[in-house]
């Protein structure tokens, strides 16, 4: 399977509005996504983890 890393940098955090569109874009397709943020990691697309 291919793997791609990017680094988005928000100082902000991921808010609300923003989670929910990336688990959307997500969902079209067949993959795993999950976000870092130090050492805690969320999967992209269940909205409660990455909040």
């Amino acid at each position: 399977m291919p793997k791609r890393t990017l680094t988005l940098t928000n100082q902000r955090g991921l808010h609300a509005r923003a989670a929910t569109k990336l688990v959307k874009c997500g969902q079209q397709f067949s993959a795993n996504i999950v976000v870092y943020k130090q050492q805690q990691k969320a999967d992209a697309a269940n909205i409660m983890s990455l909040l």
